[in-house]
């Protein structure tokens, strides 16, 4: 290579005609020799190098021909035409270019090679050089003015690098070079915002021109100084979209930001010389000013009624409430404010409705405004109706109101929703009253079930003994209806036997069918699991387990009762006994008062390990069988939380021994000493001092070892 001299080449320097005699060429020719000394050096250590000359990249990758005009991604674009190398004066004035390596088709071959930063006159290239670095890629380096051994850099095929060249004029300066997978995207939108309150975050947008390579990042640079500081945020990336949240800032703060790319992470100093490609509005940067807060609706509600049914066109008021800051709280109609009542022939959200009514301000309720308007004036056809308030402050998007039990809020159709209003015309009641005759005289809660309840259960009232009834208004029309036990469980003991009974109601009320019913007096009306609650036995160890049954005039002689069958089921799955399958049949015990007891060995029938849940079945002739349950106070009927299974667990047994664990307390300063150890699960379990300052605790354990503490 050509190393060039060491000052400033004087092309920048006046020229001069002259037209003198010998005598005055020679004093011209010392002050020109004065103006070299005195002043050319200020040219020298000038702020900046002279933009015409710019910045060359000359090296081995170009046969070392300054200007490279053979390579136009190494040459300065203010010395050669079409360079690449081109000046940047936003921020921090720098010179940058953008290369592709590749074997073939690229800017450059792959490799390892020497070469300079220079700058200097096209017929005196190498004037000024920064020398004396091997690249380390992706960090800023420093580079000797007009000193030092040629750079030297190691690129590969299949990259692409971003040089920034640090233009502070004639002397010692940092460059880096950044290095891609792909060729650096360009930034090709920032998203702006117009209105900005005070404390509000604001989410900024960023698309890129492609999906950017791995190692592009993307960071918005933001000021609330005017620069004086800033702060760095990280766009979080889905391919070619990012998004970047600026924090809510007091109001009359003026924001300023734009974007950029590096390969740097956790970039603090230099931001532009590590930027690859930058979004600044055109050099302006973009700016929004925080706002004060302008009041917004914070609260509306559905306030009430929750439903309703009316017949066509008869009135239905809706009431909704809203509240706004320094808005509502002011005595009588908040300033701004409209309100509506809205409705729906489906249970969708109110923001698609189509049917609004204009509701009228009704009255201060604390700092709410509460509105109403007359909903059923403004529906005449019959139907089911979902109704919600709609408000809007200003110009501001509107919001809906749905009801609660607890005050309501904004509709979103789970905790607040839409208000149910049932149009129809109003069909006339007759009263029918039915009666359930036992003459069993066994039940003592009758419950009544049937089409005109829609099968919901209704308690029925037992005047005189053993006779039960209920009436009902029914509207006209014919109805299967039925009558069970309330004994606890879901579905009960159905009582009726064969087909519902049908009753009709004529359009004049006269009533036809059939509305009363006679249990007859025979059937089980009592059975439980006697005995044990639960147990503990080895697989094929005996288990007897007990259980008792009652069926007036049928186990209260003495023996076994005729046509009585029993027997004791289990299962590895806690629910309801009617779904077992495996039942062993018990055989009669003994009479207990007007019960009989009934026993099965529950061991025998099981010879592997486990937990298992047991009760008993019984069942009078071809009647339909019911099941027993244990509870403390003598069982019933299983239900699953009065009267539930019993547990038994099948288990190998294994023999506990004591085991006295001992802590001598020397230091005669700890008052209350706990033990914990694998033994016990590490819970902890108190230990006993006696004598003082000793401390024992006696356990029963399994063979095995075992860690401990105290």
């Amino acid at each position: 290579m050509q190393p060039g001299p060491c000052y400033k080449h004087l092309s920048n320097s006046p020229s001069f005609q002259l037209t003198t005699t010998n005598n005055q060429r020679l004093v011209f020719a010392v002050t020109l020799v004065l103006l070299l000394l005195s002043g050319l050096r200020p040219i020298v250590s000038m702020a900046q190098i002279w933009e015409p000359e710019g910045l060359n990249l000359p090296g081995a990758w170009n046969g070392w021909t300054n200007p490279p005009a053979n390579n136009l991604a190494l040459a300065s674009a203010t010395q050669v035409i079409g360079g690449q190398v081109v000046k940047i004066t936003t921020g921090t004035t720098r010179w940058q270019t953008i290369f592709s390596v590749a074997a073939s088709g690229g800017d450059i071959v792959g490799g390892s090679y020497n070469w300079l930063f220079t700058s200097g006159p096209s017929n005196s290239p190498f004037n000024n050089k920064w020398a004396g670095v091997t690249v380390n890629l992706n960090i800023l380096q420093s580079y000797s003015f007009n000193s030092g051994a040629d750079n030297s850099i190691t690129i590969a095929n299949g990259k692409w690098y971003t040089m920034n060249w640090e233009d502070i004029g004639y002397t010692n300066n940092r460059a880096i070079f950044m290095e891609t997978s792909a060729e650096p995207v360009t930034l090709s939108s920032v998203s702006t915002t117009a209105e900005v309150a005070e404390n509000e975050n604001v989410t900024i947008t960023l698309i890129t021109s492609d999906n950017p390579s791995p190692e592009e990042m993307f960071y918005l640079r933001y000021s609330t100084d005017a620069w004086t500081t800033s702060e760095l945020i990280s766009f979080n990336m889905v391919g070619d979209e990012g998004t970047a949240e600026i924090p809510g800032q007091i109001e009359g703060t003026v924001v300023s930001y734009y974007a950029f790319s590096s390969t740097i992470a956790g970039i603090s100093t230099d931001f532009d010389l590590k930027t690859i490609n930058l979004n600044n509005n055109g050099g302006i940067n973009y700016t929004f000013t925080v706002s004060a807060v302008t009041p917004m609706i914070s609260f509306a509600n559905l306030q009430w009624p929750e439903n309703g049914n009316i017949e066509p066109g008869e009135d239905f008021n809706v009431y909704a409430q809203v509240y706004a800051e320094n808005v509502t709280d002011a005595v009588g109609q908040g300033a701004g404010v409209q309100s509506w009542i809205g409705y729906s022939t489906t249970n969708t959200n109110p923001s698609t409705w189509t049917n609004w009514i204009v509701a009228s301000f009704d009255s201060d309720q604390a700092n709410n405004d509460e509105y109403l308007a007359n909903l059923g004036a403004a529906i005449s056809t019959e139907g089911t109706y979902y109704y919600a308030s709609r408000f809007q402050y200003l110009s501001q998007p509107a919001v809906y109101g749905g009801f609660s039990a607890s005050g309501g809020g904004y509709w979103d159709g789970t905790l607040n929703v839409s208000g149910v209003l049932v149009v129809e015309e109003i069909i006339p009641l007759y009263p029918v009253t039915f009666t359930i005759t036992d003459l069993s005289e066994s039940y003592s809660d009758i419950e009544f079930k049937g089409e005109m309840t829609s099968w919901n259960r209704i308690q029925m009232i037992e005047s005189p003994a053993h006779t039960w009834t209920l009436t009902l208004d029914i509207a006209p029309g014919t109805y299967e209806w039925g009558a069970l036990e309330n004994d606890g469980s879901p579905d009960g003991i159905w009582l009726i036997e064969g087909a519902n009974p049908e009753v009709t109601v004529a359009s004049d009320g006269s009533i036809s069918g059939t509305v009363s019913y006679t249990i007859p007096p025979f059937g089980i009306s009592f059975a439980n699991l006697q005995w044990p609650e639960n147990g503990n036995i080895e697989p094929g160890e005996d288990f007897n387990v007990y259980a008792q049954v009652y069926a007036e005039h049928v186990t209260d002689a003495v023996g076994q009762g005729a046509g009585v069958q029993a027997w004791i089921g289990y299962s590895t799955t806690n629910t309801n006994p009617s779904t077992w399958t495996n039942w062993i049949v018990a055989s009669f015990g003994s009479d207990q008062a007007n019960n009989d007891e009934y026993l099965a060995n529950l061991g025998a029938a099981i010879s592997t390990e486990g937990t298992y849940y047991y009760a008993s079945k019984f069942q009078y002739l071809a009647q339909s069988p019911v099941y027993g349950g244990f509870s403390a106070s003598g069982g019933g009927y299983w239900d699953g939380t009065n009267n539930v299974s019993g547990v038994l667990t099948v288990e190998e047994i294994i023999p506990l021994y004591p085991v006295t664990f001992t802590i001598n307390d020397l230091s005669e300063s700890y008052s209350d000493i706990e033990f914990k150890g694998e033994m016990t699960a590490w819970n902890r379990v108190q230990m006993i001092e006696s004598p003082a300052h000793t401390w024992t605790l006696t356990l029963d354990i399994a063979p095995g070892t075992y860690e401990w503490g105290a």
